[in-house]
C-alpha cells in the first residue's frame, strides 16, 4: 500500500469516529490501528516488488526467446542459400565433366550443345545465390545499424535471390532431361 492510501485509510477511519459524536481516540487504539495498518503496508510493497520481479522475468523470458527465434530463422536462410549453391555448383560441374567425356569419346557434341543451356542455369543459379548471401550480409549490416526497413528490404532480396536460384536449378534440371531425353530416345 502506498503512503497516500495509508493516510487516506486513516483519514477516512478518523472520519467515521468523528461522525459518531466522539472527540477523542484512545492512544492505545490508534497505536494498534497503525500497526495494523503498517503491516498492510508492508505486505503489499512486498506484492509490488513481486509484481515488479516477475514481468521483468516474464520481459526477460520474451526477450530471450525473440532472439533464439531470429538466430533459427537467420540459421535456416545460411543453409538454405548453402544447399542451393551447393546443388547448382556441383550440377555444373557434373555437366562439365560429362561434356569433357562426350569430347573425349567422339561423341556427338550436339548433345552437349544441348546441354549449354543447362549449364547457363545452373551457373546462373550460382550467380544467384552469391548476391543471395551478400544481401543477406547487407541485412544483418542494417539490423545491426538499427535501420530496420532497409535491413527488411535487403532480407527480402536475399529471399528473392534464393529463390531464383531453386528456379534456375529447376529449369537446369528439366533443361537437361530434355536434352538427354532427346538424345537418347529412340
Amino acid at each position: 500500500m502506498e503512503a497516500t492510501q495509508a493516510l487516506e485509510k486513516l483519514r477516512t477511519e478518523l472520519g467515521k469516529v468523528k461522525d459518531t459524536g466522539q472527540s477523542e481516540i484512545d492512544i492505545s487504539a490508534l497505536e494498534d490501528y497503525l500497526e495494523a495498518l503498517s503491516k498492510d503496508a508492508g505486505t503489499s510493497m512486498e506484492l509490488q516488488k513481486m509484481e515488479y520481479q516477475r514481468s521483468l522475468a516474464h520481459y526477460d523470458a520474451q526477450t530471450r526467446h525473440s532472439i533464439a527465434m531470429f538466430e533459427s530463422v537467420l540459421e535456416a536462410g545460411r543453409e538454405a542459400l548453402k544447399a542451393i549453391l551447393i546443388i547448382n555448383g556441383g550440377a555444373v560441374i557434373a555437366l562439365l565433366g560429362f561434356m569433357g567425356a562426350l569430347i573425349s569419346k567422339g561423341l556427338p557434341t550436339s548433345l552437349g550443345a544441348s546441354l549449354a543451356g543447362s549449364i547457363f542455369q545452373f551457373g546462373a543459379g550460382v550467380l544467384l545465390t552469391a548476391l543471395g548471401f551478400g544481401a543477406r550480409y547487407m541485412s544483418q549490416a542494417f539490423f545491426h545499424g538499427e535501420k530496420s526497413r532497409v535491413g527488411q528490404t535487403f532480407t527480402v532480396i536475399s529471399i528473392a535471390m534464393a529463390l531464383a536460384a531453386y528456379a534456375m536449378f529447376g529449369l537446369g534440371i528439366y533443361g537437361a532431361y530434355e536434352a538427354l531425353a532427346s538424345h537418347f530416345s529412340p
